[in-house]
C-alpha cells in the first residue's frame, strides 16, 4: 500500500504540465457537466417520489393513530409530515442556491 503511494506521488510530481492544460482540462469539465445534470434531476426526481410517499404514509399512520393511539404513537406521523414537506421542496432549494450561486 504504501509502495503505490509512492508511486502516484512520484507520478503526479512528475507529470510535464503544458500550456493546453487549461484548455485540455475545461474540456474534461464539459464532459463531466453532462452526466452530473443526468443525477441531479435524478436525485430531484427521487426527492419528489419519495415526499410524496412520506406525506402519504402520514396520513396512513395519523388515521391508525386516531384508531388506537396506543399502537401508533403521534411522532411517527409527524416526522413522515416533516420529513415529506422537506423532500417536496428541497429541490426548489438546491436550485434557488444554485442560482444563487452561479447569477452573480
Amino acid at each position: 500500500m504504501k509502495k503505490k503511494l509512492i508511486l502516484l506521488v512520484w507520478l503526479a510530481l512528475n507529470i510535464p504540465i503544458n500550456a493546453t492544460f487549461a484548455s485540455d482540462f475545461l474540456t474534461v469539465i464539459d464532459n463531466v457537466s453532462g452526466p452530473i445534470t443526468l443525477f441531479t434531476q435524478a436525485i430531484y426526481s427521487a426527492c419528489y417520489v419519495i415526499g410524496i410517499g412520506f406525506l402519504f404514509g402520514s396520513i396512513v399512520q395519523y388515521r391508525q393513530h386516531r384508531q388506537n393511539p396506543t399502537q401508533v404513537r403521534i411522532s411517527t406521523p409527524i416526522f413522515l409530515l416533516i420529513a415529506g414537506i422537506v423532500l417536496l421542496f428541497l429541490p426548489w432549494l438546491l436550485g434557488l442556491s444554485t442560482a444563487t450561486e452561479f447569477m452573480r
